[in-house]
């Protein structure tokens, strides 16, 4: 597909004026209104007329017709970047987050830990809190469970749980953002 100006190349290209093939075409206007099947020349004039580029956005299978919309390109390539923008911020699961903390930690410590955990859960990411034993804090392996569980419920309302996690020297609380509705 052709493309003008100076673009990326792995931004999508769109067929403009000229280059769309055929020789009718399903016209939409810059406000979405549908001027119906026209000639490709007759809706190029159109687009001339109004100062504006007429855009490939589709190929419509039924007609076996390209569908194009009559609006400037750099306006048009401006609104499909802030559409793709506003999809990307509602994905369901950016990523993972990870907190740790050891057994000695202070409780305003722990606090600012979950108040991170749950600003994390609200932007979409998974958040995995690691509670960390050392040696001789082994013995306390009941008391970290305890406060890991505490820290569950605390967190419950802003995502779902998979459990704490035993491993080694480690305790691990898995935690996915909750589905609003």
């Amino acid at each position: 597909m052709a493309f003008r100006g100076n673009q990326r190349s792995n931004q999508k290209r769109y067929w403009i004026n000229e280059e769309i093939r055929g020789n009718y075409v399903l016209a939409i206007s810059e406000d979405g209104e549908k001027l119906g099947k026209l000639p490709i020349q007759k809706a190029l004039e159109m687009a001339q007329q109004e100062e504006k580029d007429l855009i490939q956005i589709g190929y419509n299978e039924a007609e076996k017709t390209p569908v194009v919309k009559i609006m400037e390109y750099g306006k048009f390539l401006y609104q499909q970047k802030k559409l793709e923008k506003e999809k990307k911020k509602w994905q369901k699961n950016k990523g993972l987050k990870e907190i740790t903390f050891g057994y000695g930690i202070a409780q305003n410590d722990l606090q600012i830990k979950m108040n991170k955990a749950k600003e994390f859960l609200e932007d979409w990411y998974s958040v995995k809190i690691l509670g960390r034993l050392r040696w001789r804090e082994f013995v306390f392996k009941d008391k970290m469970k305890e406060r890991l569980q505490n820290i569950e419920k605390e967190l419950l309302s802003y995502g779902k749980s998979q459990g704490i996690k035993e491993e080694r020297t480690w305790y691990l609380l898995y935690l996915t953002p909750k589905v609003k509705k």
